[in-house]
């Protein structure tokens, strides 16, 4: 399976995942990806270069995907990135990702 494949299959099925959540909290999540962890380090490599041309990788202390997708809703965010990870770990790409709240206090 070739990169844009594997991208597409996870992103699609990580889409999936956030049909039946129900937003209450904005925020930001962040996908990291671990090639040293990752069982599959040739797939890793390729999957980062994908995201890289779709300018989808932010290389911050590594390899960083936001998730873009589903507005601002931190629990829609959240259920991609958790399926997205699943399924990169069946794909043999070490990812996990990081909650990142909207504090209304830091507005203020």
């Amino acid at each position: 399976m070739n990169e844009t494949n594997t991208y597409n299959i996870i992103h699609l099925l990580s889409l999936k995942a956030t049909k039946n959540i129900e937003p209450a909290f904005a925020g930001a999540v962040h996908i990291k990806f671990h090639m040293e962890l990752s069982s599959d380090k040739e797939r890793c490599q390729n999957l980062l270069n994908h995201l890289t041309q779709e300018d989808r990788l932010v290389v911050s202390d590594g390899y960083v995907y936001p998730v873009f997708e589903c507005g601002n809703s931190i629990e829609k965010k959240t259920a991609y990135a958790s399926q997205f990870c699943k399924l990169c770990a069946v794909a043999g790409v070490a990812a996990d990702y990081k909650v990142l709240p909207y504090d209304i206090a830091a507005e203020i």
